[in-house]
């Protein structure tokens, strides 16, 4: 599997975040060291996304950035061509947040990835393509309906 090219969205996401949090540039570069590169141009997508999650969660936590849930989330991803659309990780979001156990967002976040991977064998929701995300619905609806046959015996 060939590594994923960074989108322009995630780039311009990145330096938006670095703006509002007023991250000094040496701070900025340091960060993008510890990935390898010297600019988010020529992080692979996967590490992009790993360093948007950090920055946003820093950033919500400083106060300058509200982290965006429901129906804009994973919208920065676009329409790559071969995955699964924004809307469809939403979809798999809620209803796995229906079959879930997990007390906590980031408890839920880190169940799903698990199912994901003994599911489809990718290690990252947005990793996904359209058949991936067949399977995983499937896999999820049956959950769905086990779930509704124990609470009804």
């Amino acid at each position: 599997m060939s590594a994923q090219i960074i989108t322009w969205d995630l780039v311009k996401k990145i330096h938006t975040i670095k703006g509002a949090m007023k991250l000094t540039e040496g701070d900025y570069r340091a960060m993008l060291g510890g990935y390898g590169v010297d600019t988010c141009k020529d992080l692979q997508y996967s590490q992009a996304v790993d360093m948007l999650d950090k920055l946003e969660t820093q950033a919500v936590s400083m106060g300058v950035w509200e982290k965006r849930s429901g129906k804009g989330k994973y919208e920065g991803l676009g329409n790559r061509p071969g995955k699964a659309a924004p809307s469809q990780l939403r979809m798999i979001e809620a209803m796995w947040a229906e079959v879930s156990r997990q007390d906590t967002a980031q408890a839920r976040a880190e169940a799903l990835g698990k199912f994901v991977k003994r599911i489809t064998g990718i290690d990252h929701i947005t990793w996904l393509g359209p058949a991936d995300v067949r399977k995983v619905a499937r896999a999820l609806q049956t959950m769905k309906t086990q779930k509704r046959e124990t609470a009804n015996e």
